[in-house]
């Protein structure tokens, strides 16, 4: 199965099946005749911003009439609350929990791990209003803010983690970074993922890392020096004759 199909599958079913079965449970609908249902109120506003993340009522208006539902835009407006808050959570939890994979291949160099695994992240800011559940700094535009994290499997072309967190906390925090990796698998990330002590536990753990040395950084080793700046690649088990290689 391809990307596109599974895409396509996970979706119907979380915009559609999930919004039907969530949408009591959240208190979105009160009465089955309603119009604005979970299903129709999720894709007309998932549907709407992905392509216009601006669009207004009009817009969401438009959306929901190619949906078959003809209603105000009033109407549209009454339906945002914290329970429409509710359900778009759920299924937004949802939404990031589903495996995407394709049919990804890695270069030689890379195949003989068990697994090569890129991760990176982004903060994103919100409205002001949502910063007791998305808290941010607190600095001027990012009073709250959403830290969204992915961790993709090179080697399957898999998602193979997608993590939500507050802005407040610090990208190496939380399943983003406590989630475990096989044994002999490579974990490339920027040096905001490492300190030194979670190098030496990814050694232990059998786990190659890779990154970026800083500017000034030097890589001792007994009766030599290796200097920075440089890419490196090593497992910390120096046991087994230090892993380290890739330097540039």
């Amino acid at each position: 199965m391809s990307s596109i199909t599974q895409v396509s599958d996970s979706m119907q079913t979380i915009l559609q099946r999930r919004a039907k079965e969530l949408e009591r449970q959240s208190g979105f609908v009160q009465r089955s005749s309603a119009q604005l249902d979970g299903p129709i109120f999720s894709q007309m506003t998932v549907l709407t911003w992905m392509h216009n993340a601006q669009a207004g009522y009009t817009l969401l208006r438009h959306t929901a009439a190619s949906l078959g539902v003809q209603v105000s835009n009033q109407a549209i407006e009454q339906r945002f609350s914290q329970a429409s808050a509710r359900l778009l959570r759920a299924l937004l939890d949802e939404a990031v929990e589903q495996v995407i994979s394709s049919d990804a291949r890695v270069p030689e160099v890379l195949a003989r791990f068990n697994g090569v695994y890129l991760q990176d992240g982004t903060v994103i800011s919100e409205p002001s209003s949502l910063a007791q559940e998305w808290p941010g700094h607190g600095q001027a535009g990012q009073e709250a803010a959403l830290r969204v994290q992915g961790q993709l499997e090179l080697g399957s072309g898999c998602l193979a983690g997608l993590w939500l967190q507050t802005g407040r906390e610090a990208e190496r925090s939380g399943e983003a970074i406590s989630t475990p990796l096989p044994v002999g698998s490579l974990f490339n990330a920027d040096m905001g993922y490492f300190t030194l002590k979670e190098m030496r536990q990814r050694g232990k753990l059998e786990q190659y890392w890779l990154t970026q040395a800083r500017v000034h950084a030097d890589r001792h080793r007994p009766g030599r020096a290796v200097l920075g700046p440089a890419l490196l690649l090593t497992c910390a088990d120096e046991r087994r004759g230090g892993c380290g290689g890739l330097r540039g």
